[in-house]
């Protein structure tokens, strides 16, 4: 009984917060999706603003520093998901990429947050970059 009790309860928390296991699972998106239940897009709600990357020399090695913020455009609290950032080269061809997460676990409604990562392994060829939510576009 008590194992049939500790399923059903897993199975709803499964349910009830799935927009949080999404932002921080985006690729769980595919199985809620084969079960039919309706999940928020990564970042929905949410909005990329003043993203801004450095490039810089140190000791012979190239350093990209980025830096911007999140601003929760809904009337609820959203879960904040992971960052992608990807390197391209001028032809667009993906050369890098790395995901990172915002201290900030959750941001309020009308609340903006801000965000800073580093590479120190990024190619010297990359001259196109961008920021994405982790699982999104």
């Amino acid at each position: 009984m008590l194992i049939v009790v500790l399923g059903a309860l897993g199975v709803a928390g499964g349910y009830f917060f799935r927009d949080r296991i999404v932002a921080e699972w985006p690729k769980t998106t595919q199985f809620y999706e084969l079960i039919g239940v309706h999940v928020n897009a990564v970042g929905a709600g949410l909005e990329l603003n003043n993203v801004k990357f450095t490039q810089q020399n140190v000791n012979g090695q190239l350093v990209i520093e980025v830096h911007g913020e999140i601003f929760n455009m809904t009337d609820k609290d959203i879960a904040v998901p992971p960052l992608q950032v990807v390197l391209n080269d001028s032809a667009g061809n993906q050369l890098f990429d790395w995901t990172f997460s915002v201290d900030q676990p959750t941001i309020h409604p009308g609340e903006t947050i801000n965000f800073s990562t580093e590479t120190k392994t990024a190619p010297a060829s990359a001259s196109k970059m961008k920021v994405t939510f982790a699982g999104g576009s």
